[in-house]
């Protein structure tokens, strides 16, 4: 028996979860590119000697996090995390409703072509502006 074709409600929770995977991947990518350019710094003669250590431990934990190591990367304590977040000026939780109602233009910025008024993935009437 065929598959039934979805609804909206299923292209729409398709396109927050598309856009989670393109948000990992770039922050992926930001990890592994800062650290290259910590471990660039490190072949610098002037680096000082009494950091070199814990910036190649940073380094390593930058790129066990970009190949999708967080977890076992970055044990430290959960306080110091949020922490880290509140420093950033980033909010300390991330639920499900706020990824999905978080603003943005388009949930499908990476179909060339295609606007909000065709696209399946952003039905009229959506709700994410």
């Amino acid at each position: 028996m065929p598959k039934p074709h979805p609804t909206n409600a299923e292209y729409v929770d398709l396109a927050h979860y598309s856009r989670a995977l393109d948000e990992i991947h770039r922050l992926r990518a930001a990890l592994a590119y800062e650290a290259g350019v910590t471990a660039a710094h490190l072949g610098l003669a002037t680096f000082p000697k009494s950091r070199r250590e814990f910036a190649e431990e940073q380094v390593e934990r930058m790129r066990a996090a970009a190949r999708g190591e967080a977890e076992t990367a970055y044990t430290i304590g959960g306080w110091r995390m949020q922490a880290a977040l509140r420093d950033a000026g980033a909010s300390e939780t991330l639920t499900r409703w706020q990824w999905e109602h978080a603003p943005t233009s388009h949930a499908c910025t990476n179909c060339e072509g295609v606007g909000p008024d065709s696209c399946p993935f952003n039905p009229k009437g959506d709700d994410r502006g």
